[in-house]
């Protein structure tokens, strides 16, 4: 035996790195000049190197070893030893490895500020299908968690091992009646390392357990991430709050709570609360959270749908006046479950201020907004230039106002097949009326086109350009032969685009054609022409001199 590796008398010597060993390993050659003397010769080897490797992690420090750059520090047989087929290696090596590295992790507290708590524990008075068979009596029976998928039972260990360092914390619970024991021991065993949340995600099916969770600790020092989310994706759990008292959130900078979490009378003065996502019961829930937040960048507020502001709490004007002048400073506010009846007059009064950059306006009602609400929001784009997007989904239509200044307004409308009459009444405040770009679905544009109200003399002379919005190319069809029932619609018409879905789409030449013959004025002059992610089919002299002469850039047409 030397420096360099190990040998044993009459075989051939095999130096102590990774490659030679495993080349070894391999080699069936020495197999048959050799016999089992190279097997133990090899055997002999690893078990040096093994020990030789553990010698060394022993002598460095845990912390140290498991840094972001720890793996400059393993020895390169620790990493052969590793990621090598576990056949090669013998039973005693790899326990050693096993043992140094979860002594390590034992010493290093960052390592457990990780805790993945696992609770889906049956109720003991659940009656689901499982719990009501054998399996259930026989475990019930020794005071066991029925189909306990739990890994409760390692929380206290984990967050021993943690010390001092600060603790991000998800808990998944996707049973339907949550075992509420469950969640009050977890929040005893939270409560002494409450200083320590830094960040909070719950994934549950019954809201209860939030509720029995953040009773236990109402005390969040640091924590500056809580996220509760509903593993029912058709939740139909009524609101229940947060939190019976008050919490203490000096840090926090984010919440975002589903629908069957109220927040009424758990949030505190949060002045660096930056994201607030959250269910509303009236108009004092809404002014109570601006008062509360001063320094909010996002706001998502949903309305709950059984509530009328016509019964609910009153407000003082100068408390609603606070609250409108605190909106003028969020960027980007998203308000939910609007009704015409009940909630939008207070709404508007609230967050109908031309300095926020981005407001979206969701109506859960089939009349959709009032003309009042339509022409409030219109009157932010006065003297702007403004496009105007109009496109259907299976269940909403949505109008996007988009100011030359990267300022937006957003109405949702419910889809009503029998009834159009509140997609006509947008469409005339917020299309034609005081936009210079339409971008209209292609599918959307002849219902459009069937409001009665709609004549020559109401022609669109402020719009400019028209954008299409093609899915399909049969769509073609319907489009053009309504178009072209109102011929000069777009008397100062200058540009034409129709763009194809994000994965592309081939049309037909002939069809682009028909599109810009049923849009163009007689005598207009077309200056703008393009076809994003459209492949043009086939050849048309007509399209292409016209595509000539305005240079369309060639990479867009094929000939097929």
């Amino acid at each position: 035996m030397n420096a360099d590796g190990y040998t044993t008398y009459g075989l051939p010597q095999v130096t102590n790195t990774p490659a030679d060993l495993h080349a070894a390993a391999l080699d069936r050659s020495y197999d048959a000049r050799y016999g089992a003397a190279h097997k133990r010769s090899l055997k002999t080897t690893r078990l040096a190197c093994a020990r030789d490797s553990i010698r060394k992690l022993r002598k460095l420090d845990a912390s140290e070893m498991l840094h972001s750059r720890y793996s400059r520090c393993i020895p390169d047989e620790l990493w052969c030893m590793v990621w090598q087929d576990l056949p090669l290696a013998d039973r005693i090596s790899i326990t050693r490895v096993c043992h140094t590295w979860r002594n390590l992790a034992l010493g290093s507290p960052h390592v457990w500020s990780l805790v993945d708590a696992v609770m889906n524990i049956h109720h003991p008075g659940c009656d689901c299908n499982k719990c009501t068979t054998r399996f259930a009596e026989r475990y019930f029976a020794l005071r066991h968690p029925a189909f306990a998928e739990s890994n409760l039972h390692f929380v206290k260990r984990a967050l021993e091992l943690g010390k001092n360092s600060c603790i991000t914390l998800h808990v998944s619970d996707t049973m339907e009646m949550s075992d509420t024991q469950a969640h009050m021991y977890l929040g005893q065993l939270l409560k002494p390392h409450s200083s320590r949340l830094k960040a909070v995600y719950l994934n549950m099916f019954d809201n209860w357990g939030v509720r029995v969770l953040f009773d236990d600790l109402l005390s969040f020092p640091a924590l500056r991430t809580p996220t509760v989310s509903c593993a029912n994706d058709s939740c139909s759990n009524g609101p229940r709050l947060l939190a019976s008292g008050v919490l203490e959130l000096p840090t926090l900078e984010e919440l975002v709570l589903p629908t069957c979490i109220s927040l009424r009378g758990c949030l505190p003065l949060c002045t660096s609360l930056r994201t607030l996502s959250c269910t509303v019961g009236d108009t004092s829930d809404i002014v109570g959270i601006l008062g509360n937040c001063p320094a909010l960048s996002q706001l998502n507020l949903e309305l709950l749908y059984n509530l009328d502001d016509s019964t609910g709490r009153s407000v003082p004007p100068d408390r609603l006046l606070d609250a409108r002048n605190t909106s003028r400073r969020i960027p980007d506010i998203t308000i939910r479950g609007i009704r015409p009846t009940r909630n939008e007059a207070d709404i508007l009064q609230i967050f109908s201020a031309p300095e926020i950059e981005t407001l979206c306006l969701w109506y859960t009602s089939s009349e959709g907004p009032s003309l009042h609400a339509l022409q409030d929001v219109a009157a932010h784009c006065a003297g702007e230039i403004v496009a105007c997007s109009c496109i259907k989904t299976d269940l909403c239509y949505i109008f996007n106002l988009t100011l030359g200044t990267l300022k937006s307004r957003q109405f949702v409308l419910r889809v009503d097949p029998d009834d159009t009459t509140s997609l006509w009444k947008a469409w005339k405040v917020l299309g034609p009326g005081a936009c210079s770009h339409l971008i209209v679905d292609c599918k959307l544009w002849p219902t459009l086109l069937l409001d009665p109200d709609l004549h020559e003399s109401n022609s669109m002379t402020n719009t400019s350009t028209f954008s299409v919005l093609l899915r399909h190319a049969d769509d073609l069809q319907a489009f053009v032969a309504a178009q072209q029932g109102h011929p000069g619609l777009f008397p100062n018409l200058q540009g034409v685009l129709v763009r194809g879905p994000s994965a592309g789409l081939t049309v037909p030449a002939h069809a682009l054609l028909a599109v810009i013959g049923s849009l163009m004025p007689k005598g207009g002059c077309l200056q703008i022409l393009a076809f994003p992610r459209i492949a043009i089919e086939g050849e048309d002299p007509e399209l292409s001199k016209i595509m000539e002469v305005l240079g369309v850039h060639a990479n867009s047409h094929i000939n097929v």
